[in-house]
């Protein structure tokens, strides 16, 4: 029986090597799974960075152009003689033209119009534009 042992033993001694080669392989599989998911997180993060650093900017360039439409709407010169009552009626007018003419530029940028006329003064006392901008 002692050879029975010594055979067994044997068998044991090369399976266990089998086993420890083929888990010594699947290590440095998963070491290599584990890099590559790291350098996949990294680029996903300098990405993230990157479309932040895009929609900031877009955000900031949607932000002047309202900017310089209100100044423009706010220095518009309105015929002194207008009727007060059609006067009054201008932020309805401009708010329909814009309805009328895309508040929804794209999927992505959309406006709303907050309007306010002085008819004693003929002129605009509020003209803000609330660009809205959904990013992907």
């Amino acid at each position: 029986m002692s050879d029975s042992n010594a055979d067994l033993d044997k068998l044991m001694k090369s399976i266990s090597g089998l086993i420890d080669g083929c888990f010594s392989d699947l290590q440095k599989i998963a070491k290599s799974i584990e890099a590559a998911q790291a350098e996949k997180e990294k680029a996903e993060q300098a990405k993230q960075a990157a479309d932040k650093k895009a929609q900031d900017e877009n955000q900031k360039k949607a932000e002047e152009a309202a900017n310089n439409l209100k100044k423009a709407m706010l220095s518009q010169k309105f015929p002194p003689k207008l009727d007060p009552t059609q006067a009054a009626q201008i932020p309805k007018l401009i708010s329909k033209y814009i309805d009328k003419n895309g508040v929804r530029l794209s999927d992505t940028v959309s406006v709303q119009p907050d309007i306010d006329f002085d008819p004693k003064k003929m002129q605009l006392k509020k003209f803000e534009l609330k660009v809205t901008i959904t990013f992907p």
